[in-house]
This record gives C-alpha cells, structure tokens and sequence, in this order.
C-alpha cells in the first residue's frame, strides 16, 4: 500500500525530512562509511519498489522473461505503455450494477482508481439499456450523475452498449456510445420507443456518438387542420400535416440527426397529440 519512509521506526535521524520536491522524505548518505546516520536499505523500501513493478506486470498480464529490463526491451515500459492504452480506464459492470444505476469494477487484474477526478474516462460496456436519468459508480467511490454532453439527463436509449464516459468534477458526461463507432446508419443500432420520454417544442440532443434517424407520429380531431416543422441544428424544415372533415388527420415527420446536434418537433396550429416518436439509435 506503499510506504512512507518519513514515518518509518527505523528511519528516525536517518532521513531527510520531507521537502516541495519529496513530500514524504528522501533518503541520505552516512557521513562516513561506518557512522548509520544515513537512510537504511531496508525490506520495506525494496518491497515498494517490487510491489509496484510487480503490479504494473500484474495489471497487463506480461510474466516477467527474468532478464533485465534495457533501454530497448523493457518488459516495465511495456506495462506502462498497456495501461496509459486503456486497460486501466476500461471496466465492467459488477453485480449490483441496474436499470439507471451502473456500477463497474476494473477489469482483467487492474486496480480500481483511489477517487474520481477531473478529465477521468472511463469506457464500459452498457449491458443495461437506461430508462431516462441515470447515476454512474466505480465500486467503492459513490454514485455521480451522468449527463449529456449538452449537460442534460440522458433520455432513454442514451446509454448502450460500449461507452465512454467522462467525469467533470460533478457528473459523468457521456463522450460516445463506441459500440457502433465507425458504422453506417442501421449498423448495430436498434429501433426504439422513445415517446414516453418526449414531447413536442422540446429539445433533444443526440448523444449517440453517430446519426440517427427520428420518426414521429402525429394526430389532431375532426376538423383540426395542423402542420409539423423539424428543427434540426436551429433549422426549420420539413413541415407536413394533415386535415380531416371527418375522423382524425394524422401526419408523420422522418428525419436524421447528426450527433452531437439538437433537434425537436414542433406544430403549427391547431391542438394536436403525440401518438408515437420512434428512433433508430
């Protein structure tokens, strides 16, 4: 758990006390080769410098050769080169892990982060699609809320598959939804049901990590003449409608999105109901 060799017994008369260069003491020399006021070299020291080689070796599954790290084969560097890669920032869920409320572990032999800080990623597999707001944990470290990268709740469907968050001092901001990175529209994605979480002159922002595409579904009573407008990244667009004499209009509006981009439906005239709003995410 790494020692502090200022506090060690052994160490007492024979260190330099902590300075702005070494917060918990360095070592020093014996004024002669016989006189033990200088620092020891002891188990404890040694076995820090052990533990955390063995550990970086541990963490990226490399079993030591037995021959000397050198300047142009370091089995260490390599460790270090593995993790600063991504296999420190890439965890799973664990157990507890719910509906709205992930909860991950590190994975492989890594170790889990000693507290959260700012510009943290961490990439995971979503295994539990979200069902609007959601809270987000490392096992041990408390939940923390994540959001859009507009700073909103994520709506439903925000959260699947592989995904990359990152922690901005308060809230997980959801980066990218890396399970489809890379695919054309309808590759990996899924069509879903998201009218209980919309509403008309609403904005919503897609934070997907790729475009998707809207469809929405509309009615208005007998008699009731209506229009939709599409507003897309601040353009307004697409309007189609329906009027009826008798019976319900309906009308429908098909759009993509971009991600990164706001979008909303709204109406123009008449008193009309969300019958259904449909994504391909």
């Amino acid at each position: 758990m790494a020692t502090n060799p200022n506090t060690l017994p052994e160490n007492s008369g024979r260190i330099t006390p902590p300075d702005v260069n070494y917060l918990y003491g360095s070592a020093k020399n014996d004024t002669t080769g016989t006189a033990g006021d200088g620092t020891p070299i002891k188990e404890a020291l040694m076995n820090d410098t052990y533990g955390m080689q063995q550990a970086l070796l541990n963490a990226t599954s490399i079993v030591p050769s037995g021959n000397a790290d050198t300047i142009l084969d370091s089995e260490y560097l390599a460790a270090i080169v593995e993790e600063a890669q991504g296999r420190a920032s890439y965890m799973i869920e664990d157990g507890t892990s719910a509906a709205d409320a992930y909860v991950v572990i590190p994975s492989l032999k890594n170790m889990a982060p000693r507290s959260y800080f700012i510009g943290q990623t961490i990439v995971f597999p979503a295994g539990i699609v979200n069902t609007g707001p959601s809270t987000f944990a490392v096992l041990g470290l408390g939940a923390k809320n994540i959001k859009t990268a507009a700073g909103a709740d994520p709506a439903a469907g925000d959260i699947t598959g592989r995904t990359k968050l990152e922690y901005d001092g308060t809230n997980f901001v959801i980066i990218a939804d890396l399970s489809t990175a890379g695919g054309g529209l309808g590759v990996g994605q899924t069509t879903t049901d998201v009218t209980g979480s919309r509403a008309l002159a609403t904005n919503y922002t897609n934070t997907t990590g790729r475009t998707i595409f809207v469809a929405v579904a509309l009615t208005a009573s007998n008699g009731v003449q209506f229009r939709a407008q599409i507003t897309v990244d601040g353009i307004t667009f697409g309007e189609n409608g329906g009027y009826s004499s008798s019976g319900n209009a309906d009308g429908s509006v098909y759009f993509p999105v971009p991600d990164g981009i706001v979008y909303q439906v709204n109406k123009v005239g008449g008193v009309i109901t969300l019958l259904s709003w449909i994504e391909l995410r």
